[in-house]
């Protein structure tokens, strides 16, 4: 039982991980330095995240596909990785005039951009999120987090390096 990390992707995930940790900071905290950052043992800080889950909180991340999938093979995080999906441009305009009216990209070219990422990475995805014209899509996120946080993942027990147990080859089925 503890809090999952959240990996929010897509269009204006900056301004929408300010934004939850504005409106909820008993549940949601920024990691306070770089999570991507090559370690001897691996891409990834662990230590960042780990240190806002030790306060059962969701740690909001946004990081590379290369990160992710780190997370999600390597590690036993289970990060909830949320697409924030631009359902059409007419609401990219209206969703960027709320949350970065100072970004400077065309709504076509944002719009483009994010359905070719969708098509690349969607194998990453835990959950989309559809943008809508409305602030409604702020509540479907938090309430997609908290149905994944009380979803069961099953995790495969992974043998420890350091066992000196010379048996271990008896517990495996052909």
């Amino acid at each position: 039982q503890f809090k999952r990390p959240v990996v929010l992707l897509g269009l204006f995930c900056d301004a929408v991980r300010q934004q939850l940790l504005r409106d909820s900071p008993d549940f949601f905290e920024a990691p306070s330095s770089d999570v991507e950052v090559p370690t001897n043992a691996g891409p990834v800080d662990l230590r960042v995240i780990k240190h806002v889950m030790d306060k059962n909180k969701h740690c909001l991340i946004i990081m590379s596909p290369k990160g992710i999938e780190y997370l999600i093979h390597e590690t036993d995080m289970n990060p909830m990785v949320i697409y924030l999906h631009p359902n059409n441009k007419n609401v990219v305009k209206t969703v960027k005039n709320r949350l970065a009216p100072e970004y400077d990209r065309k709504v076509n070219y944002m719009f483009d951009e994010a359905m070719k990422f969708e098509r690349q990475h969607a194998s990453i995805f835990t959950a989309q999120v559809l943008y809508q014209a409305d602030e409604s899509w702020l509540r479907d996120l938090k309430n997609t987090i908290n149905q994944l946080q009380d979803t069961i993942v099953w995790q495969p027990v992974m043998p420890h390096e350091d066992s000196d147990d010379e048996d271990d080859d008896d517990d495996v089925y052909p």
